[in-house]
């Protein structure tokens, strides 16, 4: 069995690298329907609008926030989101900021999470 190297990812928003970024998840969402009929059962599938949901964590220094997160969800901005793999594979959409959330407690760093919905576009 041989050793691998496995990929990671960087994420921008609004064209620059959020360097405080500590985790990040992404994935399709879509209202596909099963068609189910008499005679096949389970025939296939209508399929529906889809989009991306990016969600993001990032450290929170003292300097104040990497990226004005909550400014560009109250005002509704439409923010490109970019993630970058080791790989040289890229995913790249415009979306909206949804969901700010700073968490801080005793013993825990602070940290400002967010979700991105944008377009659902592939890793290429």
């Amino acid at each position: 069995m041989a050793l691998e190297i496995y990929d990671n990812a960087w994420v921008y928003l609004g064209g620059k690298l959020l360097e405080e970024s500590t985790s990040v998840e992404t994935n399709i969402e879509n209202n596909d329907q099963d068609v189910f009929t008499l005679r096949k059962g389970f025939a296939g599938e209508t399929p529906s609008p889809k989009k991306r949901v990016t969600t993001i964590e990032n450290a929170q220094p003292r300097t104040g926030f990497e990226f004005n997160f909550e400014k560009a969800e109250l005002e509704c901005w439409i923010v490109p989101c970019g993630i970058q793999l080791g790989s040289g594979k890229m995913m790249l959409n415009d979306g909206f900021i949804r969901n700010v959330r700073l968490s801080a407690g005793v013993g825990q760093s602070t940290t400002v999470s967010f979700e991105h919905h944008g377009e659902a576009n592939a890793f290429e």
